[in-house]
């Protein structure tokens, strides 16, 4: 319901001359009309027109599909090209929206990436992976004859390196969060005014003006996280964690980054390192920063190091922003838009889907995570 009341507000705004804005929603009831909102069979292709509605998709039903499972990567891909042939535009912004976990999900579902589909998966254990993403991003690609401009996650904890290292050579822009996205999810209604109000926005400033609208919707509310990210830079990055893998990766080091993954001796007892909903899920710079603090033995050049991964990140993340509630289980002060896998026998084992990603093998983190468990 969240997804279908997001179209209402996108509403608010509506397409225009200058922008056209287009939505697949499940959970449409072929049967049913089109000022219902009725949950049952059937895919809904829409070509969103103003309306003052506050309770029903009013606008225009392109086309009405049968049941698909929207869930798979093969379908976000038939519907961006379906998208592109029916409303060619100069940029493009794809947003992908529904239950999301990063490079993985928790239990109990045992799937892998984002995008679960209620209607066609009873099991709810279906999701996109990033490796299937990945191959579609880049038929999209071929396609486009460029990159997606931005690609924005309206789903949880997909603010990650692994994410954004395995869609880097596809797409220009990734806005995501590191943390759970409240179920009311992105303020579609604002970033589709601004978007119409100023039709000529780069897909960056576009991307920072989507994180500061973030933050103004959940300010003081609730724990939240968003980031804007430039994909371009993520190499760089990938290279900093690589030389940090190679100057930790002995028994000693690994002990005491293991140690240091593990302390959750601070007051209240929060992790040194800030963890997320998903506590093998930490924030890349703030790993960095508390190496350089905390490490017993840090080297210089292991210090070294880590501030270059500092800069790397500061040099990919265009803006992050985090969000404070009164009362939580744990704060997310020390995000900085990028979040990296680390388990430990202590938090969780050592998921070996894992090293089918990108970032894993090149990087050689996966063979290092797995000397920690």
């Amino acid at each position: 319901e969240y997804i279908l009341n997001n179209i209402i507000e996108i509403q608010k705004a509506g397409s225009t001359n200058q922008v056209n804005i287009v939505a697949e929603t499940d959970w449409w009831h072929h049967d049913g009309t089109d000022g219902t909102l009725v949950t049952g069979e059937g895919v809904g292709r829409w070509y969103i027109e103003k309306s003052d509605s506050l309770t029903s998709i009013t606008s225009k039903l392109v086309e009405s599909l049968p049941e698909i499972n929207t869930g798979t990567a093969a379908a976000v891909k038939d519907f961006v090209l379906w998208a592109v042939q029916h409303y060619p535009a100069k940029h493009y912004m794809l947003v992908m929206s529904s239950h999301g976990g990063g490079w993985r999900n928790t239990p109990p579902l045992k799937a892998r990436g984002l995008g679960q589909d209620y209607t066609s998966d009873d099991t709810k254990q279906l999701l996109i992976t990033l490796p299937d993403l990945k191959t579609a991003l880049a038929d999209i690609k071929t396609t486009l004859g460029k990159n997606l401009d931005i690609l924005a996650c309206d789903a949880c904890l997909n603010g990650m390196i692994e994410f954004a290292y395995q869609i880097k050579d596809s797409v220009d822009y990734l806005v995501a969060s590191e943390e759970v996205v409240p179920g009311y999810g992105f303020p579609w209604d604002n970033i589709a005014v601004n978007l119409v109000a100023n039709s000529s926005v780069t897909p960056r400033d576009l991307s920072i003006n989507m994180v500061n609208l973030y933050y103004n919707l959940y300010y003081q509310q609730v724990n939240s996280t968003l980031a804007a990210i430039d994909l371009s830079k993520i190499t760089a990055l990938a290279s900093e964690v690589k030389d940090l893998v190679s100057l930790l990766n002995t028994p000693a080091y690994s002990l005491e980054f293991k140690n240091l993954i593990n302390d959750n001796s601070s007051s209240g007892g929060y992790y040194l390192i800030q963890r997320y909903s998903d506590v093998t899920f930490r924030d890349l710079y703030d790993m960095a920063q508390k190496i350089i603090f905390y490490l017993p033995n840090a080297t210089p050049e292991i210090i070294a190091k880590c501030n270059s991964i500092e800069n790397a990140v500061s040099n990919a993340v265009l803006l992050s922003m985090y969000t404070s509630a009164a009362r939580s289980s744990y704060p997310v002060y020390y995000s900085y838009g990028l979040s990296i896998y680390i388990p430990t026998a202590e938090t969780s084992a050592y998921n070996t889907e894992y090293g089918k990603l990108d970032f894993a093998s090149a990087t050689g983190w996966s063979d290092f995570l797995q000397s920690l468990n």
